[in-house]
């Protein structure tokens, strides 16, 4: 802006050289300008890296910084040992603090890295171009933890009444059971009163792939009765098992004797109670953080250039009010314009074009829409809408702006009612919009009591003098319908 609208000596030049800057690059920029897209980075690593390298740098000398940003994202994903010193020197030479902090991550991620990356030829150049940010100095050791796995830790008491009943009753290998979901995972836990040990058991139920691999501690603690010395069943006893399949279990984890639990049952109370603990270990998942790209903001930039008028090199006349706008970006987004201002029509050397049978209103939305894609007129109440839509639909369709004549064509067919559905079919009719003419032959015909409703508006009288053919369409339709 200031290079061609300012008071710099480019203002007036027809030619430009720009020094010290790939070709390659200042294409994907203009690219980028253009389409605010970037295709040239979804290369392979290596060839992105290096397109990346060379756009960050133009972007921060052209204040692009959303490229910038995305630039700097895609480096991030892509340090290397050969790469990170060089990196790092272009992150300081261009304040990309995310980046650098990225490369500084890496290169102290471990004392191998750090002498690799130190004696590689990238660092060396590096400390040249910016000593301050790629001496060996600046790179302190690590001393971060980052955590891998996590746990899932679920606790549960387990209670036999009439512990004598079950020992002498259930034999070896008869079990009591309970179920339980510990996140998300079912299991069961397998008591065996009538077994020596009177052991417990953990069985992994789930049939989702989810159970495979999982790996698992299980814990019993005897609660009561409580033991006394020697005996050391008043401790924790954990086993460990990885967990495949669906039914898959642990080792028993046996408690005490059972003589010994019979004995002192009779003693404390005739039941038994245990507590279960089950813990699961979590792998997290890995985690970048990346640079988030910012929203395209082109659309913003476009609307100052129409506000604001800067180099518009035409005006528009419409109702009386006058308009400024650019040659170039409405040829690029309408055919008609294109024919107009770049072949041989009058208006090709014109500076002022005079607009007839159409409202200033709506050719400032039309503008709108041209330079932004977007046209807030069109979010308003669905009454107010309407007749906005109506005028922008035909004013579409004379220059061309199909994106357009389909939003308006949609936003009508919303809102179609008795009063206006005779005018929107007119209108559909005239301009070639089959899909919207269907919508209002439907709607016409859907009642007897409508197309009476719509026959009598005035709409249906323009409808008869403007286009016959279409009071012909909704004849047909009508008694196809009766058929």
């Amino acid at each position: 802006m200031a290079e061609f609208f300012g008071h710099m000596r480019e203002m007036s030049a027809q030619r430009i050289v720009i020094e010290d800057m790939e070709a390659s690059a200042f294409k994907a920029m203009l690219h980028f300008i253009y389409t605010d897209m970037m295709p040239g980075l979804d290369q392979e690593l290596e060839a992105a890296a290096t397109m990346a390298r060379h756009l960050l740098v133009a972007a921060d000398r052209y204040e692009l910084d959303r490229l910038k940003v995305i630039c700097e994202g895609k480096l991030s994903g892509g340090i290397m040992v050969d790469t990170a010193a060089t990196t790092l020197a272009l992150a300081e030479q261009h304040n990309c603090t995310h980046l650098k902090a990225k490369c500084v991550e890496f290169i102290i991620s471990t004392p191998a890295i750090l002498n690799a990356v130190v004696a590689t030829e990238g660092q060396h150049a590096a400390h040249r171009l910016c000593p301050r940010g790629c001496s060996r100095s600046t790179f302190p050791m690590a001393t971060t933890c980052t955590v891998l796995t996590g746990a899932v830790r679920a606790v549960k008491l387990l209670k036999v009444d009439s512990f004598r009943l079950a020992y002498k009753t259930m034999r070896e290998g008869e079990f009591l059971r309970t179920s339980w979901n510990v996140d998300g995972h079912d299991v069961e836990i397998r008591w065996y009163p009538g077994t020596a040990m009177a052991p417990v058991e953990l069985v992994f139920l789930t049939k989702t792939a989810s159970t495979c691999n999982v790996r698992a501690s299980f814990g019993c603690l005897l609660v009561h009765p409580r033991l006394p010395q020697p005996h050391n069943g008043n401790e924790e006893k954990t086993v460990w098992h990885v967990f495949k399949h669906p039914k898959d279990c642990s080792l028993r984890v046996s408690l005490v004797d059972r003589p010994v639990l019979l004995d002192q049952t009779s003693r404390q109370g005739d039941y038994l109670t245990v507590q279960c603990t089950v813990t699961i270990l979590k792998e997290l998942a890995y985690t970048t953080t990346t640079v988030p790209a910012p929203a395209s903001n082109m659309h913003q930039h476009f609307r100052e250039l129409l506000r604001n008028g800067t180099g518009a090199d035409v005006t528009f006349l419409v109702s009386g009010k006058a308009f400024a706008a650019h040659k170039l970006v409405l040829a690029a987004r309408s055919p008609v314009f294109m024919a107009e201002f770049f072949r041989d029509m009058k208006e090709k050397s014109s500076r002022r074009v005079e607009i007839k049978d159409m409202k200033a209103t709506v050719f400032g939305a039309l503008l709108e829409f041209i330079y932004t894609d977007n046209v807030p007129e069109l979010d308003r109440e669905l009454e107010a809408v309407a007749t906005m839509a109506q005028h922008l639909l035909a004013a579409a369709d004379r220059y061309g702006i199909d994106r357009l004549k389909i939003m308006c064509e949609g936003k009508l067919i919303g809102g179609i009612t008795v009063d206006t559905a005779a005018t929107t079919l007119a209108l559909a009719e005239q301009h070639n919009c089959p899909h919207l003419k269907e919508k209002c032959v439907e709607f016409i015909i859907s009642t007897p009591a409508i197309l009476d409703a719509v026959v009598a508006t005035e709409g249906s009288k323009h409808l008869e003098a403007s286009c016959p053919s279409a009071l012909t369409s909704i004849v047909l339709s009508t008694r196809g319908r009766r058929n």
